[in-house]
C-alpha cells in the first residue's frame, strides 16, 4: 500500500485530489481522538448551541454538516458564518481577559 495521493488536474484548472485508504482511515482516528472531550447527541454528531455553535468543550465551534442543525447546503454555509462571528467574539474576550 503506497502512501501517495492522487492528484488531478483537469483541464478546467480545478485540481482533484483523492487521498488513499490509508489516508482517510489515518484522517478518521485523528478526527475520532480529537473530538473525545466533546459531548454528541443521539446521532454521534456534536452537540452545539444552536445560536452561538459552540460546543460543549469552551472554545470549540462547529458548523456545516458536522453540527447537525441545518437540513439544506445554504443553511450549512450559514452556520459556518455564524461559528465564524461567534468565534471571532469569542476571542475578543479571551484576549481582554489577558
Amino acid at each position: 500500500m503506497t502512501l501517495t495521493t492522487y492528484v488531478e488536474i483537469k483541464e478546467t484548472g480545478v485540481v482533484s485530489v483523492k487521498p488513499n485508504n490509508y489516508q482517510i482511515l489515518s484522517i478518521i482516528k485523528i478526527v475520532k481522538r480529537a473530538m473525545i472531550p466533546v459531548k454528541m447527541n443521539k446521532w454521534n454528531l456534536p452537540e452545539v448551541d444552536k445560536t452561538t455553535m459552540m460546543t460543549s468543550v469552551p472554545g470549540v465551534f462547529c458548523g456545516g454538516d458536522l453540527a447537525g442543525v441545518s437540513q439544506t447546503t445554504v443553511e450549512s454555509v450559514n452556520d459556518g458564518k455564524t461559528a465564524a462571528w461567534y468565534i471571532h467574539k469569542y476571542i475578543q474576550v479571551c484576549l481582554i481577559q489577558i
